[in-house]
Order: C-alpha cells, then sequence, then structure tokens
C-alpha cells in the first residue's frame, strides 16, 4: 500500500512540475522553450547536462511579471552548461545569445590579434615567392577586419594556397530563405571553380581553414578535390524525443573542375561546423594531408523555432559519428600532422602549421 501511495504522490508531483499552467505569456515562453530542447536537442547526455533538473529549478522563477530580460537570462543559465556554439537567440536583427563551445584554444591564443596574426601569414607567404593573397567574393563584416571575402588566393608556378574564411558568399545565404541559401551555394562553388581553374597548372594546393567558422557547402566543395567517392560519417537526428536511425554521409566528386594532386588542408579549433564537414570528407583520401590541430567539434546541423514573442531559437539536433561510429561532437577531427600556432609564431614571423605544410608538400617532390 506505501509503494501504492508513494506512486501517487510521484505522479502527482511530476504532473505539476512538467505540465504547469502556462496562462501568461512568460510561463508560455518558457514552456515552449524548454520543450522545444527536450524533445530535439541531441546532446544532452554528451554535454552531461539534466534537462529535467533544469526545468524543475528555473520553472518556479517564472510567473506574469517576468520580463523578456529576466527570461533570457534564465534561459542563458540553463544553456551556458551545453557549451554549444551552435545555439543562439535572435529578436529580429539581434542576437541576445551566442553559445560557446569548450576548444578556443586558437582563439583565446589569438583573440585582439587576429589582424596581426593573419598579416604574419602573409608576409610568410610572400618570403616563399607567393604574390600578396587576393579577396574573392562578397564583403561582409567579420571577426578580423570589416569586409572579409569568403576567399583570399594567391600561387607560386607550383604551389596554390587559398584561405577559405567561411563557406558562405552573402550573409543571407546563411541567414534567410532556402532559395537565398541555393543561390548562395552557387555564388560559392562558381567562386571555387573559378580559382581552381586559374591554379590547374599547379603541382600542390594549400587550403587554409583555420579561421572559418562553417556555412553550407562542406560536403560538395570538398567532391572538387577528389576522384572517387567515399562513406564520411554518419548522421542521426532527434525529432520529437527520438533518434532516427543512423543515415550514411557519402562525399562524391562534384563541379567541372577539380584538383586531386597533393593538397595539404590547414586546421584548428576556429575551423567548425561545414568546415569540419570538408574537413572530414577530405580526410578520407590519400592524396589529401590535414596539418594541425583538432578541429571544433561543432558538426551537428542546427534545429530553428520560434518563441511567442518573436525570439528565433537555434540548437543542435544531430549526432555526428564517424566511420567507426565514434561521436565527433566536441572531439573534432583529428589532423595527419599535428602541428600548433602559438603568440610566439607574431614575435618570430613564423607560422608553424603553414612552415610544415610546405614541408609535407616538399616531401612530395612538388
Amino acid at each position: 500500500m506505501r509503494a501504492i501511495l508513494l506512486s501517487v504522490v510521484l505522479i502527482f508531483f511530476g504532473s505539476l512540475v512538467y505540465a504547469q499552467s502556462a496562462s501568461s505569456k512568460p510561463e508560455q515562453l518558457f514552456e515552449k522553450f524548454w520543450k522545444e530542447f527536450d524533445e530535439n536537442y541531441a546532446l544532452f547526455e554528451l554535454k552531461g547536462v539534466d534537462w529535467k533538473k533544469s526545468y524543475a529549478i528555473y520553472r518556479q522563477q517564472v510567473n506574469a511579471k517576468t520580463s523578456d530580460q529576466e527570461l533570457i537570462d534564465m534561459f542563458r543559465q540553463m544553456l551556458d552548461p551545453l557549451n554549444d556554439g551552435h545555439i543562439n537567440i535572435f529578436q529580429k536583427d539581434k542576437r541576445l545569445y551566442k553559445g560557446e563551445s569548450k576548444n578556443n584554444s586558437f582563439r583565446t591564443e589569438f583573440q585582439g590579434v587576429e589582424k596581426e596574426f593573419w598579416m604574419n601569414v602573409n608576409e610568410l607567404l610572400q618570403r616563399q615567392g607567393f604574390p600578396a593573397p587576393q579577396p574573392k567574393g562578397a564583403l561582409v563584416d567579420g571577426n578580423i577586419t570589416k569586409a572579409v571575402p569568403p576567399l583570399y588566393v594567391t600561387r607560386t608556378s607550383e604551389i596554390g594556397y587559398i584561405r577559405f574564411t567561411r563557406f558562405f558568399n552573402q550573409l543571407k545565404g546563411v541567414t534567410s530563405s532556402n532559395a537565398d541559401e541555393k543561390k548562395d551555394k552557387e555564388e560559392l562553388a562558381t567562386l571555387v571553380d573559378q580559382v581552381l581553374s586559374e591554379f590547374n597548372s599547379c603541382k600542390g594546393l594549400i587550403l587554409d581553414l583555420r579561421d572559418n567558422g562553417g556555412g553550407h557547402s562542406g560536403y560538395e566543395l570538398a567532391g572538387r578535390f577528389i576522384n572517387d567517392s567515399a562513406l564520411v560519417n554518419f548522421k542521426s537526428i532527434r525529432s520529437n524525443g527520438q533518434f532516427s536511425p543512423l543515415k550514411e554521409y557519402w562525399v562524391k566528386p562534384s563541379g567541372s573542375v577539380r584538383f586531386t594532386k597533393p593538397i595539404v588542408v590547414l586546421t584548428s579549433d576556429r575551423t567548425a561546423s561545414a568546415a569540419e564537414d570538408f574537413v572530414l570528407s577530405l580526410s578520407r583520401f590519400p592524396n589529401i594531408v590535414i596539418v594541425g590541430t583538432s578541429t571544433k567539434g561543432m558538426l551537428s546541423d542546427t534545429y530553428s523555432f520560434e518563441l511567442p514573442n518573436k525570439m528565433e531559437v537555434s540548437l543542435s539536433n544531430q549526432l555526428y559519428y564517424d566511420v567507426n561510429k565514434n561521436v565527433l561532437e566536441d572531439k573534432g577531427v583529428s589532423p595527419t600532422v599535428e602541428a600548433r600556432n602559438s603568440r610566439k609564431d607574431l614575435d618570430a614571423k613564423a607560422d608553424a602549421v603553414l612552415t610544415k605544410a610546405f614541408e609535407v608538400l616538399k616531401s612530395k617532390d612538388l
């Protein structure tokens, strides 16, 4: 009898905790926010966060007088432990919250001197006989300077260099409609094809993704650098509280222009999202060597929803697995050859990662 009574009490208590009346707007906002994450966020177990416990703690603090700012502060406290850079909250054009991954050594090392870092890279390239890298594509405000293009390119007679600052051309290609994204993919692919046409006579290529936060087209652009198809990874999507069966993702040759000679890809833990799709895809091929450190480990695509007050929220709703079915989130894609940049590079007018790339290409007898 005692067990039966206890069960009744627990059921009653649970119904109070997870089905409280949400008559006021702030309560509706909170309930919607919590439920969307509960049903669609894929990484609670990996991140070690008890989302139901978060509900029990914060739901009782919400009432009809709770302001939007108080809700945002509350959401921040709930979300920060997830350390997930794909979680964002926007209202109109203003970002109210941005999650951040634990993997931030590159950003921490060069915060405040990003411009100096890339000036140093450019100087090293020119000492190696390269002309100054030239911008290609639309200019969008960035972390380094204003008006940053998606590509910087330069070449010698034997080696080409492409710095991908992002994997989109126009900003609306990642913030607006599906039609805008489709058009942007075409624009970015056209830019890459033009550059590869110009680099066709090169014997080797360096692809610099050390500060590429992603966008789209990771798999598609990787197809410009391969001659065969390969299984790259598996994904499982969380929706309505359930994970889908694992789905295979393959990379295959694409585009009218391809470069399949020796390639070195430069990475750091600022290489994220779609840029990780790109690196992961290329890691499957013997003509490609990855030099640097592991990528950010922020691979999941995002699921978005809107709250009643027009706040837009994005979250990670996928689990990425490598071909051996190991989870890649927070781990990233490992380099073939590990090398690390540091502030000492700036003082010494050096670049340990780029220098290693030249050594790798030299070993290929270019």
